[in-house]
């Protein structure tokens, strides 16, 4: 099995909380109860574990829900601010676009910097003033 991380959503069937372990066990190679032992072990590092699931718990999308369209392989090159997938403009929309990344995870990765010292909000900032928006003649409706 690969790590099939565009297609990663909550489980609907695999669930003791919210469905984050049984949803990651479904879509990587790596069971659930291993992920479970994981973000129990991270709580026991400065309490980690507790704030990555609440922030996947915020972020991850649900089972059965359509996620924004995917990459497959990594075009930096083409890298545009998303106008399909637009929380807080459109740069990790873009980068769930243009990479095999979904756009929650750099959500996920942006907020973690940014509570650990500010420098996802700086990264974010800067990314969303010098990649290019997005052509929205091209926007799904």
């Amino acid at each position: 099995m690969d790590w099939n991380l565009q297609a990663l959503r909550k489980s609907s069937t695999d669930r003791q909380l919210d469905g984050i372990c049984g949803g990651l066990g479904e879509h990587t190679p790596v069971p659930s109860w291993m992920w479970r032992l994981i973000f129990v072990a991270l709580c026991f590092a400065g309490g980690a574990g507790v704030v990555l699931y609440l922030v996947a718990s915020l972020l991850m999308p649900k089972a059965g829900t359509a996620g924004a369209s995917a990459a497959t392989t990594w075009d930096l090159h083409a890298l545009k601010r998303s106008t399909t997938d637009v929380r807080l403009g459109g740069v990790c929309g873009g980068l769930g676009e243009h990479t095999p990344v979904p756009s929650w995870m750099w959500r996920v990765g942006f907020l973690c910097l940014g509570l650990a010292g500010g420098g996802g909000v700086v990264a974010y900032v800067l990314m969303w003033m010098f990649v290019p928006a997005g052509d929205k003649s091209l926007s799904r409706v």
